[in-house]
């Protein structure tokens, strides 16, 4: 018994014209696109793998954009400020930061934006005081 490999293809149509410029087909060209297929399948089962690690974590992550707007914010953090994902994704993060902290906060984070790549062996450490959470 033979495994049946599943294929991806990619097509493209082209009509046929006959002399009197009537279309009576079409000549379909077709690229394998098998591998990158699995290629994004693996890259969405990483991403998704990753999105459960910072979801799941017993420590309180979050994750900004280069506009400083929230993109994630983890159980942790939901249950420690009463603040639901859904209710914090897309707000600014000086938004729930202390007043005594935004600053070095905001210029920290830029700092790190702008390094190129991110390519660095480990994070630099900064304290966040958020504002108005009973944690």
């Amino acid at each position: 018994e033979k495994d049946e490999e599943i294929i991806s293809m990619a097509f493209s149509a082209t009509p046929l014209r006959n002399a009197f410029g009537e279309i009576t087909g079409a000549v379909c060209v077709g690229q394998d696109v098998t591998e990158l297929t699995q290629q994004r399948h693996e890259a969405q089962a990483v991403a998704a793998g990753l999105n459960k690690l910072i979801e799941d974590a017993a420590v309180p992550m979050f994750e900004v954009s280069l506009e400083m707007l929230i993109v994630d914010w983890n159980a942790w953090l939901a249950k420690k400020t009463d603040k639901t994902k859904a209710e914090v994704l897309g707000t600014k993060l000086q938004t729930f930061l202390a007043s005594e902290c935004q600053a070095e906060v905001l210029r920290h984070l830029a700092a790190e934006f702008r390094k190129e790549g991110f390519e660095r062996d480990c994070s630099d450490r900064f304290e966040v005081s958020f504002e108005g959470f009973k944690l």
